[in-house]
């Protein structure tokens, strides 16, 4: 499966997110991407901001979803 490069993940956008390796296999979620900041995503999970870096969450984003 291809992943995103960082280049291709914008604010305001939901991406489908897949762990390379993972406990439960096809697992996979949705986030949007709230703001990009220093160089980090901001997401909401449980309805708090999470920051994580930029190059790990598209390591994770396989594809953009619309909403």
């Amino acid at each position: 499966m291809t992943r995103l490069t960082t280049d291709q993940i914008k604010p305001g956008r939901s991406y489908r997110l897949m762990p390379r390796y993972g406990i439960m296999p096809g697992w996979k979620m949705i986030r949007k991407v709230e703001e990009i900041r220093d160089g980090n995503v901001v997401i909401l999970v449980l309805g708090r901001e999470v920051a994580m870096p930029l190059k790990d969450f598209a390591a994770l984003a396989v594809e953009e979803v619309k909403e």
